[in-house]
């Protein structure tokens, strides 16, 4: 009779862990999955071959200004802008090289105040 009541202890046991340890389970592979998701980058490449204060002017540093407010990251090469980083900052930013090419085409100078009222 004391063998029965013992395996009855050990069942019970086994009952009241297994729960735990599924929750624990699903727990893990739910931070797994979390972590193993692809992350939605964007790449966009913009034409600026007539917007050069944008990108060298000393006193605006227009595109780095763009960069560190938006997360993003901007590289120049001749007439091209290639921007990437995470889908919604890179869509912003294009946004905000856009409004700037606006701004620079009705004859507008580009300095730091004029590229940080457009973001």
């Amino acid at each position: 009779m004391a063998e029965q009541t013992e395996k009855k202890r050990g069942g019970a046991a086994i009952y009241v862990i297994t729960p735990f340890l599924l929750l624990l389970l699903t727990g893990g592979i739910l931070i797994l999955c979390y972590y193993l998701a692809p992350t939605h980058r964007l790449q966009k490449y913009l034409n600026i071959a007539f917007m050069d204060n944008l990108k060298t002017s000393a006193q605006s540093d227009g595109l780095r200004i763009i960069e560190n407010e938006l997360g993003v990251k901007v590289l120049d090469r001749d007439d091209k802008i290639h921007i990437c980083g995470e889908a919604e900052d890179v869509l912003l930013a294009e946004k905000a090289i856009n409004g700037l090419l606006t701004l620079a085409a009705k004859g507008e100078n580009i300095d730091a105040q004029n590229v940080r009222y457009i973001l």
